[in-house]
């Protein structure tokens, strides 16, 4: 698993012209402080 690849959960109810969205879970996060695993970029430095 890349870690590096961000692989979200969406629904097709949510589907809506120009909206993005998406659900993440905690697989394959990197955590070792409370907070880290709440972040989710294509930039984060976890």
């Amino acid at each position: 698993m890349n870690k590096n690849l961000l692989n979200p959960i969406t629904s097709k109810n949510l589907k809506i012209h120009n909206i993005r969205h998406g659900f993440f879970t905690k697989n394959g996060g990197i955590s070792s402080k409370n907070n880290y695993s709440l972040n989710c970029s294509y930039n984060s430095n976890v």
